[in-house]
Order: structure tokens, then C-alpha cells, then sequence
């Protein structure tokens, strides 16, 4: 029933949007910038703001990439389009794990493929850092802002917390100071 719905605008445009992201990511945080372009520079379906908001919801739930689809496609068609959205975004994993398993083993080894994944996470890398500086700039606009940042960060880096504790935590201190 999904897959006919796909033929029907905006449908259609959600599904292809969704499987590009599924298929040219590595999966997890990396389809964030991809997200970030699709649905914000090519469609204009949200705002950076409304983007922001959907990663924020999709961090305190399990599957933030999965929340964050279902977001967007809610937003831009409701519940059909969150489920095309969700089933978009995994079906390129699904068909290529199907199609390529019995030949993983010899392709992971081989040194050309190991050059490519390379490259192409050096790129998702820079896109992250391009789209954390973004998300920062709208997010990080007064002192108590950057003070969850920064203590943030150095709890991260320098005492390696957990990062469900510095979530839980940041979600107290957000009900403090803000």
C-alpha cells in the first residue's frame, strides 16, 4: 500500500528524498546533513530551527535517525508520510544487505573499497562539522546556552562521561538556568 503511495505527490518526492538519504549515508549522524539539505535547501519543507527540533526530539528517543525521518515526513505529509518516510530512509540498507551479503567479507577487504569508505567519511565528516556549526549558531544565542555547551563538551572529552548522563544532565540543567 506504501510503495503505490509513493507514485503521489508529495509522497513520491518524500519517498525519493528518504531513499537518497538511506542510500548515499553511512547510516547514524551522517544523514544529518543530507537530511539537512534535502528537507531544508532542496524542498524547503522545514526550517533549520524545525530541523534542529526534530533532531532534538529524536535524541531522547531510541532510533534518533528513525524519529528524525518520521519527523520530517510527518511535517510534510502527515502519518503516511512519516511511515514512507521511515521505510524510505532504511530501504537502500535493507536491499543492499540483502543483495550483498554473501560478498561483504571479500569486498570490505579489498584495498580500493577500504580507500573509498575512507574518503567518503572524511566528506560525512566535514559535512557534520558544516551542519554542527549551523545548528550551533542558532542554538548557542545566550550565556546559559553555551554554558550546557561548554560543560558539555568538557564532560565529553576531558572526564569521557556517558552520554546518556550528559544528556540527562543537560536536561536538568536546561529546567535550571533556562
Amino acid at each position: 500500500m506504501l510503495w503505490i503511495l509513493s507514485f503521489i505527490h508529495p509522497f513520491g518526492e518524500l519517498f525519493a528524498s528518504f531513499f537518497k538519504i538511506g542510500l548515499f549515508s553511512f547510516g547514524g549522524y551522517s544523514s544529518l546533513p543530507l537530511m539537512q539539505h534535502e528537507a531544508i535547501n532542496v524542498h524547503h519543507w522545514l526550517s533549520l530551527k524545525e530541523l534542529s527540533d526534530g533532531i532534538a526530539l529524536g535524541q531522547i528517543t531510541p532510533g534518533p535517525i528513525l524519529i528524525t525521518a518520521a519527523f520530517i515526513g510527518l511535517k510534510v505529509a502527515g502519518l503516511t508520510g512519516a511511515a514512507i518516510a521511515t521505510i524510505a530512509i532504511f530501504s537502500p540498507s535493507i536491499i543492499l544487505m540483502i543483495l550483498l551479503y554473501e560478498l561483504h567479507e571479500k569486498i570490505t577487504k579489498l584495498p580500493v573499497v577500504k580507500v573509498f569508505v575512507k574518503g567518503i567519511l572524511a566528506g560525512f565528516i566535514g559535512l557534520l562539522v558544516y551542519l554542527a556549526i549551523r545548528l550551533g549558531i542558532l542554538s548557542l544565542n545566550n550565556w546559559q546556552t553555551w554554558s550546557i555547551f561548554v560543560l558539555s563538551t568538557i564532560a565529553l572529552i576531558k572526564f569521557r562521561f556517558e552520554v546518556l548522563w550528559i544528556i540527562l544532565s543537560t536536561i536538568i540543567l536546561s529546567l535550571i538556568i533556562l
